[in-house]
């Protein structure tokens, strides 16, 4: 009778274990996803996750893919990192939806290259990207190149996020009617705070405003000094602060 007990116990004890066993990704650009792979095909390989009595179900592209593990001791496919599972990390990725790695966006604003334009994002990990815009800037066309840093976090759920951006580009356009020549364009860096706005999690665009400060050099004070000297009037003196607000689509 014990020994069916002893036996009937180590069962338990064993089935337990497998349970608990988690399937490991690593993505190659440091993310850990732990959970419970449940098909692979020839593009994609995907997850469930139970957390907080609840199923998760998600994916992740294999060209993404670095390393992965097959239960808690099993076979390793490709090279092992240097790094443990975070077994919360899959979660995570559910809790903030989905997050863009690659994006387009159109606005309006220096973010977009002008007055109005378009910009590609490509984020190398989850919080830092890099974009470059192209768009229309009075009196010709406006680039910015530059980066972005976001907070993403779970009590966001990924729908309000803040960011800080710097960039380098045209940053102030002076237009001289009547008299095309003297119309200039100058670059330099600009900064600013904004937010990303996702209407829901899962959504495969979200909305980004955001407040900049041009860092203009003394050359463009000087010029405007120069042109009032020869008789050019302005209808209003340069802002110290504008703004960006844009919509920007998930591609990857």
């Amino acid at each position: 009778m014990m020994r069916n007990f002893y036996a009937v116990f180590l069962l338990l004890g064993l089935a337990t274990m497998c349970a608990r066993a988690q399937d490991t990704i690593v993505l190659k650009n440091g993310d850990i996803y732990a959970g419970k792979i449940q098909n692979v095909d020839s593009s994609r390989i995907f997850f469930t996750v139970t957390h907080e009595n609840e199923m998760y179900t998600n994916s992740v592209k294999r060209s993404r893919v670095r390393t992965v593990k097959i239960g808690a001791a099993g076979e390793q496919i490709m090279r092992a990192p240097n790094q443990d599972p975070d077994a919360n990390a899959f979660v995570l990725k559910c809790d903030t939806g989905d997050l863009d790695g690659f994006s387009a966006g159109v606005g309006i604003g220096l973010e977009s290259g002008g007055i109005v334009g378009g910009s590609l994002m490509l984020y190398v990990q989850r919080n830092v990207g890099f974009f470059c815009s192209a768009g229309y800037a009075l009196i010709g066309i406006g680039i910015e190149g530059g980066m972005k840093l976001r907070a993403i976090t779970k009590k966001s759920k990924g729908l309000f996020v803040p960011y800080a951006v710097g960039m380098y580009g045209n940053n102030t356009v002076i237009v001289v009617s009547n008299a095309t020549s003297y119309n200039a364009t100058y670059y330099g860096a600009t900064v600013g705070l904004g937010f990303d706005f996702k209407p829901h999690p899962k959504s495969k665009c979200y909305f980004s405003m955001s407040v900049l400060m041009p860092i203009r050099s003394k050359h463009v004070d000087e010029y405007i000094d120069d042109l009032k000297d020869k008789g050019a009037s302005f209808d209003h003196e340069l802002m110290p602060f504008t703004g960006s607000l844009g919509i920007r689509f998930i591609i990857d």
